[in-house]
């Protein structure tokens, strides 16, 4: 676990700097997300677990078009007594498209490619594996407070025997 903290941390501070480097170069602001929810295995075997994921939205000049990369930890528990859990760490990057509303709450899909480390614990037995994956989904964002809040589904594969859904709601600012 402390590997897995490690990790994320460091990505974190990672897309941190990217961002801000590409803040630097454009007119346009980077958003800031951050999210928590659920996590729905579509695997057998897995019991629904939560995540928390952590991104910069970077919209490409004045198109409803953007980039996204993004951080993200996912906590599942192994469908038997005692067998453990599964957690997954993963850092990848989504395009995404905005579609025009006359509304305060806006629409959009996503999909990109992330790496993914799943780490599997059983009593005293750990194994972990590294698989590239691609994810697919849409969200809605709207007024919070003083931010913007959203609320997004996405479908996700982890390139291995782990498909799930998880849906996140979370602030931009």
């Amino acid at each position: 676990m402390k590997r897995i903290a490690k990790v994320f941390g460091t990505a974190t501070l990672g897309l941190a700097l990217l961002a801000t480097a590409v803040q630097a170069q454009s007119s346009t602001p980077v958003i800031w997300n951050v999210g928590v929810g659920l996590s729905m295995p579509s695997t057998s075997g897995l019991n629904t677990g939560f995540h928390a994921r952590f991104g910069a939205t970077i919209p490409l000049q004045s198109a409803p078009v953007w980039i996204r990369p993004e951080v993200g930890l996912d906590h599942l528990g192994v469908s038997c007594a005692g067998c453990g859990s599964l957690t997954l760490f993963g850092i990848g990057a989504d395009v995404g498209y905005t579609f025009k509303t006359t509304t305060e709450v806006g629409w959009y899909i996503l999909g990109g490619l992330q790496i993914t480390d799943q780490s599997y614990s059983v009593s005293a037995y750990s194994t972990s594996i590294t698989r590239l994956g691609m994810n697919l989904g849409g969200g809605m964002t709207f007024p919070l407070a003083n931010h913007v809040g959203y609320l997004e589904l996405r479908f996700v594969s982890t390139g291995g025997n782990v498909d799930m859904w998880p849906i996140t709601f979370g602030l931009r600012f």
